[in-house]
């Protein structure tokens, strides 16, 4: 073999053992590298879990990290929101009881006003009571004078006329037709309607008196006038006969 041949192998050799050489360094770089990834995705993990504030955080070079939420931040906001429900149930409060105060207010002035008008009530109960035995005496008072009254204005004299002479034989059912024809004989122009009587009776004969004679007749006319007429009437006649 040439010494040109044997030089140029040579370096032909020491060529790919520089390739190989490269190559395998680069496999042991890329290992390293990977290996070192794994490390600190294992402590970003492992730091993750000690912290208490939320889930773990990822660490990479080509994903962004997300912010965790802060757990003192939620705490805060966790008992703001008490403190507001808690004023918000304690203002609810006071305004109940408030309420509750003006009911109690006013069911004191209606139970007040409630026993005054009880009080009014029984007190014009009373009076009523009263009163209604107040009038029923004077109705019972008015009553008696009526009757009263009436008695004194059938036992007055002012419209009997006694009559003498009326016989015996007349009964008592007769008497009133007897005495009203006697009547229209008088006054004939008088209406039949008017010749009321309020009372017709026989008088009783005095002891003296012998049984032939006959006893007088009373009888009252209700209109006076009427009365007044056949007297009047009754002495004209008298008086002429005797004239």
């Amino acid at each position: 073999m040439s010494p040109n041949r044997t030089r140029k192998a040579t370096a032909e050799v020491r060529d790919k053992g520089s390739f190989f050489a490269a190559k395998s360094q680069n496999k042991h770089t890329d290992s390293q590298a990977d290996s070192q990834t794994k490390d600190n995705t294992q402590e970003s993990v492992e730091a993750g879990s000690d912290q208490e504030l939320g889930p773990p955080l990822l660490s990479s070079p080509n994903i962004p990290v997300q912010v965790a939420i802060n757990k003192e931040e939620t705490q805060l906001t966790t008992n703001l929101m008490q403190k507001m429900l808690d004023a918000a149930v304690n203002k609810m409060q006071l305004t109940v009881e408030a309420a509750i105060a003006d009911l109690k207010v006013n069911f004191i002035d209606l139970d007040a006003r409630t026993v005054h008008l009880e009080g009014k009530i029984n007190e014009f109960t009373v009076t009523n009571a009263m009163l209604g035995d107040r009038l029923d005496a004077i109705e019972h008072r008015i009553l008696q004078h009526e009757l009263k009254l009436i008695d004194v204005e059938d036992r007055s004299r002012r419209n009997n006329i006694r009559i003498r002479g009326v016989p015996e034989e007349i009964g008592v059912q007769d008497l009133e037709s007897y005495m009203r024809g006697l009547f229209l004989s008088i006054v004939p122009d008088t209406p039949s309607e008017m010749l009321l009587s309020d009372r017709l009776h026989r008088l009783a004969r005095p002891q003296h008196l012998p049984i032939s004679i006959t006893r007088d007749v009373l009888i009252r006319l209700h209109y006076y006038h009427v009365k007044d007429k056949i007297m009047r009437t009754h002495r004209s006649k008298i008086i002429i006969k005797l004239g």
